[in-house]
């Protein structure tokens, strides 16, 4: 390996965030995934969000001096609990792992490996394969094709999994993590907001595993008209603020118009309900 490669990995501190509520059946695994890194410049802060399933056991479990722990007795929400963990992390790179996910061993010297040799580039992502909650596959994503062209795909669909997302912490000095629009979709809000100022790359390897799960917030159906007025902000967002061509453009309205529609559908449910 390059000694100046070698030098920026031995240097640079990545803070790696896990905000857990109820993920008991899990956490193990997602810390577990962190502390067997090859990368070794890290730190991991756990914020525990109120969980009442015995997730505070589990954390309590590790004795790792690269661990920070924090525990709420009141559920504050995870866009909060990300904001604190924000104000106690100390590396100059920042990566995201759900409590319920796990980070391929490779994962972070992998990704600040194509920091070093790539310096315009300000956030990263990778494809991921899901899981179900035995740890079997169910499927890979995004799809490769997508990969090859995720500069115009990233603008009508999320496929920066953001399990596997790092930045460098510097980029929120103009760019917030979150957005007031924005109550769900934060994650696909943030990576598209980055890209209107700084270069992103989705890197085609599989660094990571995202659990699929029922009762997750992606299939909580409470929150499916939130999910569709964030998506609808986000894609005039991207509409209004890049220089994309026609297809792509068609592509975000059409995808406007049908989350419009279903929107106002469930309304209509809802009132003759």
């Amino acid at each position: 390996m390059n000694k100046k490669i070698e030098n920026f990995l031995a240097t640079e501190k990545v803070s790696v965030l896990m905000t857990v509520y109820n993920t008991a059946a899990y956490l193990d695994r997602s810390i577990t995934s962190i502390i067997n890194q090859t990368y070794k410049n890290f730190e991991l802060i756990i914020i525990d969000d109120g969980s009442k399933d015995g997730s505070k056991e589990i954390i309590n479990k590790y004795k790792n001096k690269k661990i920070k722990k924090f525990f709420f007795k009141k559920n504050i929400g995870r866009i909060n609990a990300l904001k604190y963990a924000i104000k106690k992390s100390s590396g100059n790179y920042i990566a995201i792992l759900d409590s319920d996910d796990i980070s391929n061993t490779n994962r972070l010297s992998t990704q600040m490996k194509l920091f070093k040799k790539r310096k315009e580039l300000m956030l990263l992502a990778s494809r991921v394969n899901f899981i179900d909650h035995k740890n079997k596959k169910l499927f890979s994503y995004p799809e490769r094709n997508d990969v090859i062209n995720f500069d115009e795909v990233i603008h009508f669909r999320n496929i920066f999994p953001f399990s596997t997302v790092i930045f460098r912490k510097k980029l929120l000095k103009k760019v917030s993590l979150f957005s007031k629009k924005i109550k769900y979709a934060f994650d696909y809000d943030f990576t598209i907001r980055v890209k209107k100022k700084y270069k992103i790359y989705l890197i085609p390897k599989i660094l990571g595993n995202l659990t699929l799960r029922e009762n997750s917030l992606t299939y909580c159906k409470s929150l499916s008209n939130q999910r569709s007025y964030d998506l609808i902000n986000i894609l005039k967002f991207s509409k209004n603020n890049f220089n994309l061509p026609f297809k792509i453009k068609l592509f975000i309205y059409l995808k406007i118009f049908r989350e419009s529609v279903s929107l106002q559908v469930r309304k209509f449910i809802k009132m003759g309900a």
